[in-house]
């Protein structure tokens, strides 16, 4: 659903949910819905290869980091 031909990630098969590590978040209104903009890395130590993102936001988690 992002569009992203190629990232590189670390799949937990006993997990219940995943994550995606992103560089930037930017909470915005669109359509009287809430939504996020976020950057995606396609390889680690990678910045020249990259996808921005925008999804409506389904859910919400506090990691404990900042």
């Amino acid at each position: 659903d992002l569009q992203i031909e190629h990232v590189k990630a670390k799949i937990d098969t006993g997990a219940l949910t995943s994550a995606l590590h992103a560089y930037f978040l930017e909470p915005f209104i669109k359509r009287r819905r809430r939504w996020v903009r976020f950057g995606v890395h396609h390889y680690q130590s990678h910045n020249r290869t990259n996808s921005i993102c925008e999804v409506p936001v389904t859910d919400e988690s506090c990691s404990g980091y900042v």
